[in-house]
């Protein structure tokens, strides 16, 4: 999943206020426990890869954005004082970087640049380096943009639909809905499966509510079709990749939820969620897959489990045992980088401890909306 990735800032005031304060009291300590040191110094190798990926031209070119919102929720949710002032740092550094590429936004942006604009751009003020100047021009582009152009279909009026496909393999180009050949260059086409086309439209419409841009759809109308995406596909899906595409539209309704982990969540909140992902770690150990394991223990600490409950514990031991030699995580011959940061992000998340704002939701009104549509599929059953 591709489309990853601060409260509404107007102005370098504000977010020195509500940036740099959780950074500055760089004094505080925890409570010391047994591995405690064996964690961090895993979470800042960790971290340390990842920014020596992003100083790779092409590799920020392509996901820029995605590395900013690595550290942004990094450095905003993390308790230990060096991994907030190491995340920060690198964000920071990063976030110039980006700004400098992206100072303005072109009229006639299509809806994966707008994305990446609007993500980087929240990003961006996340880790200090605000320009209003830019938010006016993003929100007329997504305001002329509709919600199929930028999710593939109408959240407002329809479930996540099996009928989108991907982009053309050989020449790029998007093709309607229900296309099985490119209309371009006639390329047999694969479709996309609902729950990959779901967590795509989790992840945009996250990043727009928080910038304050609408892509036609609301968060809230995204994710009001919970109901209808369950149950979960399991690992013996015949379907490539859906079992993946599945998790990790669990895993994005949680950050969805609560923030990227700002917020506890209860488990009667999402209470199939919660025990899909208990019910897999123990696969993800299995299979040796540092990517969803990392988003599996991360989710399920919003839940408040601790590493003194044993299947949280395993899923830590088996990270710790896994780490490369580099700092990373997962398959170091893989081309992609994206294939080599994104499993890191995911584990460092599983280590890393993590400063709670108490128990709810980022948007309280979306979280109302998702228990009213369970509820509402309760009593239509």
């Amino acid at each position: 999943m591709r489309w990853r990735l601060t409260l509404f800032l107007i102005s370098t005031a504000v977010v020195a206020v509500l940036v740099f304060w959780p950074l500055a009291d760089l004094s505080f300590k925890r409570p010391h426990r047994e591995g405690d040191d064996q964690v961090e110094q895993a979470v800042l190798r960790g971290l340390s890869f990842i920014h020596g990926t992003a100083q790779t031209q092409q590799n920020f070119a392509d996901y820029g954005s995605d590395y900013l919102w690595c550290f942004c929720a990094i450095a905003s949710s993390s308790s230990d004082p060096e991994v907030r002032r190491r995340s920060w740092e690198f964000g920071h550094g990063l976030a110039l970087r980006w700004r400098a590429l992206h100072s303005r936004a072109e009229a006639s942006v299509g809806a994966d640049e707008l994305y990446q604009m609007v993500a980087g751009s929240y990003a961006a003020q996340c880790l200090g380096v605000p320009d209003e100047r830019i938010r006016p021009a993003l929100r007329q582009a997504a305001a002329r943009m509709t919600a199929n152009e930028m999710y593939g279909f109408d959240p407002t009026r329809e479930p996540p639909p099996g009928d989108i496909p991907k982009p053309c393999s050989q020449c790029g180009a998007r093709n309607a809905r229900g296309s099985r050949t490119c209309s371009r260059c006639g390329t047999r086409l694969v479709l996309q499966d609902r729950y990959g086309v779901w967590c795509d439209a989790i992840i945009a419409a996250f990043a727009g509510e928080r910038y304050g841009v609408r892509f036609g759809a609301s968060l809230a109308d995204v994710l009001q079709w919970l109901p209808r995406m369950r149950p979960y596909p399991g690992p013996e899906s015949p379907r490539a990749n859906e079992y993946e595409h599945g998790a990790c539209a669990v895993t994005h309704l949680v950050y969805a939820l609560n923030g990227y982990s700002l917020y506890r969540l209860r488990p009667e909140w999402l209470p199939e969620e919660f025990e899909f992902l208990k019910s897999h770690v123990r696969h993800a150990i299995a299979s040796d897959d540092p990517e969803l394991l990392g988003e599996y223990l991360d989710t399920l600490k919003s839940f408040g489990l601790t590493r003194k409950d044993p299947l949280l514990d395993s899923g830590i031991r088996h990270l710790l045992a896994r780490q490369n030699r580099d700092g990373s995580w997962g398959d170091m011959s893989r081309s992609d980088v994206y294939e080599r940061y994104h499993p890191t992000w995911t584990a460092v998340d599983a280590l890393r401890d993590y400063a709670w704002r108490g128990e709810g939701a980022l948007f309280p009104d979306v979280l109302l909306r998702v228990r009213q549509a369970q509820s509402g599929s309760r009593r239509g059953q």
